[in-house]
């Protein structure tokens, strides 16, 4: 048997339904671990960070709505940030010997699956679910591969009438085991029913060996922050225009991917050993910007719900907007010129 050392259980506490989490990142935030121990909380920091905020203007990094910029986004986090790069390999025959190849060199592998094929779970065989396994290791003489999920911890009580834990608690990613032929049959229904990543694999590899200590990512978020003193919309307009004119069910999902930052941001400031007094109130502020968003979004949704109404009911609507609008604006902008000090402080 040959596993990849360091890719350890985790219990992950954000939450699937409210924090915008999908089960197509969340297992490169677990892989990450293989090359450093903080790599998995400065994944979510930089992700989250650049999900809520628009601080790269780039045209070549649009903010991340679709599967391809979150792609560029989460590639640029990997080898900017993390010193790693994630790389796709196509995959269409041989499937079994190229993760084989890969682990061998040290490398997680992340293989798309159909759940229908995989996990027995009444959710899940009614309709197609897509979802990407993290494979760590592999056994040829069992014809086994080491996996390192939550779904099969969550499907054990998936089935009507119990919710999936990792909606309510969060998701324990631990390790288990898969044989090739249930693999392969995931793969090869997930490429006949989703057009994201078909026919490939992803592997992530180190470029460098170095990862940035806590008080060099705080530094490194207020100088972002710094450079849009003054000019605080334009990190969320793009956020504001996408929630306000999509009407899709991740609306809320999206504006709620805040908390994770948030709650990143707040734990590398504990470990820098920041005021407790001023965490808190920092805190404060990330909890009201986080309910403000929520009050925009579930009146956006209700309004997508209606039918087209009268002109004054739409000016009506589009008044309360903008004073919701307004009212995170200025709760962004305290929140924002407490985060741009932290930088200064550490310092």
């Amino acid at each position: 048997m040959q596993v990849i050392d360091g890719i350890d259980c985790l219990f992950d506490q954000n939450l699937y339904d409210e924090h915008g989490l999908n089960c197509f990142y969340v297992p490169k935030y677990i892989a990450t671990q293989a090359y450093g121990q903080q790599n998995p909380d400065l994944f979510y920091l930089y992700f989250y960070f650049y999900l809520h905020y628009n601080v790269r203007s780039d045209p070549q990094f649009p903010q991340p709505y679709n599967n391809d910029s979150l792609d560029l986004t989460e590639a640029f986090v990997l080898k900017e940030k993390l010193g790693l790069e994630i790389v796709a390999l196509p995959a269409d025959e041989d499937l079994v010997l190229k993760i084989e190849e890969q682990v061998r060199n040290g490398w997680p592998v992340f293989v798309p699956v159909n759940k229908k094929a995989i996990f027995y779970c009444e959710e899940y065989l009614k309709k197609d679910h897509p979802h990407l396994t993290l494979i760590k290791g592999f056994d040829s003489e069992r014809k086994v591969f080491v996996i390192q999920d939550g779904e099969h911890n969550v499907s054990l009580t998936n089935s009507k009438p119990y919710p999936a834990l990792r909606t309510r608690t969060g998701d324990v990613c631990s390790q288990f085991y898969m044989l090739y032929d249930m693999l392969e049959s995931g793969y090869g229904l997930y490429n006949e029913s989703f057009e994201y990543m078909r026919g490939t694999i992803k592997v992530l590899k180190p470029l460098t060996s170095v990862t940035a200590p806590a008080s060099g990512v705080l530094t490194d978020l207020s100088g972002m922050i710094l450079e849009y003193a003054g000019q605080e919309e334009q990190l969320i307009g793009p956020k504001f225009d996408y929630l306000l004119n999509h009407d899709t069910g991740l609306g809320m999902a999206y504006a709620n991917t805040q908390k994770v930052l948030f709650k990143m941001i707040l734990k590398f400031m504990a470990a820098n050993e920041e005021d407790p007094s001023r965490i808190a109130q920092i805190q404060t502020l990330m909890n009201d910007c986080h309910e403000a968003w929520k009050k925009l979004i579930h009146f956006v949704m209700f309004i997508h719900k209606r039918e087209q109404g009268s002109a004054e009911e739409t000016l009506k609507n589009q008044t309360v907007i903008s004073q919701f609008q307004e009212e995170i604006i200025q709760l962004e902008r305290k929140l924002l010129d407490q985060l741009a000090r932290i930088g200064t402080a550490v310092a």
